[in-house]
């Protein structure tokens, strides 16, 4: 897998980390996205963070707005 979540719990909130890594195909990074809002939906006020440190590329920038614009459709339901 190109990614994987992380949970935390820290003393005041939990962290969902989400780690990419290697090269993520637009799918791939859609499955990321819906995993992190499903994860952050069971949890209580959660701090969400992306680890990009050892992605690769695969996905365009415009790849990267559609899964913002994405998430923000999302939330707002």
């Amino acid at each position: 897998m190109s990614w994987h979540l992380e949970m935390t719990e820290h003393a005041s909130f939990p962290i969902l980390e989400t780690h990419y890594v290697g090269v993520l195909s637009p799918s791939q990074l859609s499955a990321a996205v819906h995993a992190t809002i499903d994860g952050a939906r069971a949890m209580t006020r959660p701090l969400l963070l992306g680890n990009c440190t050892a992605l690769a590329g695969g996905h365009s920038p415009f790849d990267l707005y559609r899964s913002e614009e994405h998430t923000s459709e999302l939330q707002s339901h």
